[in-house]
């Protein structure tokens, strides 16, 4: 891979900026999601700039984090479309996602843990995350998600953890928890669910933690967790 002194000291520049983003979050919670949202206009270079290499393996490998909080402008980029696939965890809190495109994680088959917590995703498809076959780690708390298929989590054999909490969830399919075979902690309180289906929670044979506090839920069905 060929790359310019130009483009080589931009690259410089993005991971000096993204370190002291990452710093800002870690000493101050309050400066660190306006430092991304400043720096934003470098992403959007460095998206134009790796869609002009036949070669990005050797950029994207060292990228393990990518925190892009608090701000509307990650829809505005096709950044989670493609590059940075070595990532080990990213971050889109408070980004006024209400919708995720079924080709938006096809990259990120190594990503372990992923947080969507507090946008605006009303239904979970079984396409948002089908490509996340190495996910140990899914937070998408206090959305306004009222819907999840029935296969949503399907592909997540490795998934360990998964944050459901505020949501207006109402009715949660039979199948819905099937797959997740490696499941540890389940978090579902303070959503609306009024009534759970026996054989829910058949599947998590390795489950240590459920929450299901603050919701609607009257009396649990006979045996729903003997299995």
């Amino acid at each position: 891979l060929l790359i310019s002194k130009k483009n080589l000291n931009f690259l410089n520049f993005f991971l000096i900026l993204l370190k002291k983003c990452d710093e800002c979050l870690v000493n101050d919670r309050n400066k660190g999601p306006k430092c991304l949202t400043k720096s934003f206009f470098v992403i959007s270079k460095l998206n134009s700039f790796f869609g002009k290499q036949k070669n990005t393996s050797q950029l994207n490998e060292s990228f393990k984090l990518l925190k892009l909080n608090d701000s509307v402008l990650v829809q505005e980029t096709d950044l989670l479309n493609q590059h940075f696939d070595s990532l080990d965890s990213v971050s889109l809190y408070k980004c006024s996602i209400a919708d995720i495109n079924k080709s938006a994680f096809d990259y990120y088959r190594k990503l372990k843990k992923l947080f969507i917590f507090m946008n605006n995703i009303s239904r979970i498809s079984d396409t948002y995350f089908h490509s996340l076959v190495s996910l140990q780690n899914l937070e998408i708390s206090s959305n306004n998600i009222s819907t999840i298929d029935a296969k949503a989590f399907s592909q997540l054999k490795r998934l360990e953890r998964l944050g459901l909490n505020n949501n207006p969830i109402k009715r949660l399919s039979q199948e819905v928890f099937r797959d997740l075979t490696n499941l540890k902690e389940l978090t579902l309180d303070g959503c609306q669910i009024s009534s759970v289906e026996t054989g829910l929670f058949d599947s998590l044979k390795n489950l240590t933690h459920l929450n299901i506090s603050k919701n609607l839920i009257e009396h649990l069905p006979k045996g729903l967790f003997d299995k």
